[in-house]
């Protein structure tokens, strides 16, 4: 992972993912599920990177919540492709 300009927001977290034969879907591209569970890998290794593992989190019973999910399809993935996904920490509104 590094970090990486040229996101929408400033100082995000990125991992590399690639794309594995389960990931493929019938249209012989990435299936947007997929997608959704890439994002949760992200987060944790964010979470992780800032010192606070599931395991952590689950013994203190505290974690990060997603309020917000954007994706952006750029072009299909396909069998063999690499793809960045990247997180942000962004102010909330206090609920959580």
């Amino acid at each position: 992972d590094e970090l990486h300009d040229g996101w929408d927001l400033p100082s995000p977290v990125v991992v590399r993912v690639d794309v594995a034969d389960a990931d493929i879907d019938a249209y012989g591209h990435v299936n947007n599920a997929v997608y959704v569970t890439w994002l949760d890998l992200a987060a944790w290794h964010h979470s992780s990177r800032l010192g606070l593992p599931v395991e952590s989190c689950l013994a203190l019973d505290r974690g990060m919540a997603v309020v917000r999910t954007e994706i952006d399809y750029v072009k299909p993935a396909l069998r063999g492709d690499a793809v960045e996904v990247a997180t942000w920490i962004v102010g909330g509104d206090g609920r959580l």
